[in-house]
């Protein structure tokens, strides 16, 4: 409802004033609308937009106003739905900076700002740099008195996926136990996105630690589970990927490569349903599909498939044990 009626007031303004750019109207309905497609999961179809609006921001300003940084926040959001990430990361950090140049007293924005670079370093898995902005954003909300449950689920959930990323899968799950009652009704995307790192979890767990196969059939059921409840949620084709993803990789680690082979295709299909390039978002779904080409005898298509992810994690975490496994698949494709 929002995305129709963004379409329609940006239709109307671009009718009215399409000639006039850069104007303050058609920036603002602009500005909307690049939202509204991102939260449709159509950051493809935003990122142009609000790439312009940033621009038509700053001409109509002069300088850095609160107009323009909210038009470069847009446009991180928009960058990091593609998976372009470090470009997103690098924006949403000039936002950050500055909002505090530009207004150095504590606001909401403040906070908002903070949380949406931790969002954008997520897919990084740059544990400790996600951390700060994480808990930078929380201690403004508090400073100001304006928490919101959502924030606080939204906030756990990503404290649980930099556990898991650590190693703490124990640690990850406890805390996704204890948000199970405060999401399954009142904020059911967020409910079905805990199933999804629950599974990823097991899946970490598995790759560090000795008793592999029985975390990585552990986790088959919540990545059944994160399925059925993107189904009952209707959830964005973005979430859809991701629980499928995990489901084939753990149905790969389990031996089902059958049933990996679909999962994962179906997951590539929902990532390009999202408009997702290939990226640190969706660079494990991108590792499995080159095992599986590996596992068929076909070694140009895993090499290319390896090569491809082994850049991804060299430009966004390089030197982390995403990088070596890459790399390691790598030297496994090239070297028979």
């Amino acid at each position: 409802e929002a995305l129709q009626s963004a379409k329609l007031a940006m239709d109307r303004t671009q009718q009215v004033l399409g000639g006039q750019r850069p104007h303050s109207q058609l920036t603002q309905t602009e500005r909307w609308y690049a939202d509204a497609l991102v939260n449709n999961g159509r950051p493809g179809d935003a990122e142009p937009i609000a790439r312009q609006v940033v621009l038509d921001q700053q001409a109509l300003d002069g300088e850095v106003t609160r107009r323009v940084v909210n038009a470069m926040t847009a446009h991180s959001m928009a960058l990091a739905g593609m998976g372009r990430t470090e470009d997103a990361v690098a924006l949403a950090r000039d936002v950050v900076a500055r909002h505090a140049a530009a207004l150095p007293q504590v606001d909401e924005d403040a906070a908002a700002f903070s949380y949406r670079l931790a969002f954008c370093l997520l897919p990084t898995r740059r544990v400790d740099e996600t951390r700060i902005e994480i808990d930078r954003g929380e201690a403004l909300k508090r400073q100001l008195s304006i928490e919101r449950p959502l924030d606080t689920l939204r906030r756990q959930r990503m404290r649980a996926q930099l556990l898991a990323w650590q190693g703490q899968g124990d640690a990850a799950r406890a805390l996704l136990d204890d948000l199970e009652d405060s999401t399954r009704t009142d904020h059911p995307l967020e409910w079905t996105r805990l199933a999804c790192v629950r599974a990823m979890s097991w899946r970490e767990q598995g790759d560090r630690q000795g008793d592999r196969q029985g975390d990585w059939k552990a986790g088959l059921p919540a990545a059944h589970d994160a399925i059925e409840r993107c189904t009952a949620t209707d959830a964005p084709a973005l979430d859809r990927a991701h629980a499928h993803a995990e489901l084939g990789l753990l149905m790969l680690e389990s031996g089902a490569t059958a049933n990996a082979t679909d999962a994962l295709e179906q997951a590539t299909r929902l990532y390009q349903q999202a408009q997702v390039q290939p990226s640190v978002l969706n660079a494990d779904a991108l590792l499995g599909l080159g095992r599986l080409h590996l596992l068929a005898g076909s070694r140009d298509l895993a090499l290319e498939q390896f090569s491809q992810v082994q850049a991804l994690w060299a430009r966004s975490n390089p030197g982390s044990r995403w990088h070596r496994q890459a790399q390691q698949w790598v030297d496994r494709a090239g070297n028979p």
